[in-house]
């Protein structure tokens, strides 16, 4: 099972406030995740544990678009993901998984 974490700090972050956010997420490896990872952007910091089902070896979270300013954890799943995947490469996107997430990155 999947799980997500984060926080906007009202300052700039500093370990300590990453090292919460580690702690946060790494309270649901229990559940059989994959695969831990941690961003830390400024004032944002994002967690995401993973159970790979779809791009095992690739879908690994938090996406970004191609500029880096956009990056989203995600837990759910996306129907129609391959068209809009198809569409957005067509418009430009470079998406590099073939996770359904990515392409919130791609579309905000």
């Amino acid at each position: 099972m999947c799980g997500i974490a984060g926080a906007w700090l009202r300052r700039k972050a500093e370990e300590t406030d990453i090292d919460s956010i580690t702690q946060m997420i790494e309270s649901v490896i229990h559940r059989g995740p994959d695969g831990v990872t941690t961003l830390r952007a400024g004032r944002a910091v994002l967690a995401s544990a993973r159970l790979a089902i779809v791009d095992v070896d690739g879908g690994n979270q938090p996406f970004a678009n191609e500029s880096s300013d956009v990056h989203v954890v995600y837990n759910g799943e996306i129907h129609n993901h391959g068209e809009l995947r198809e569409r957005m490469k067509k418009g430009g996107h470079r998406i590099i998984s073939e996770c359904d997430g990515e392409v919130i990155a791609h579309g905000a």
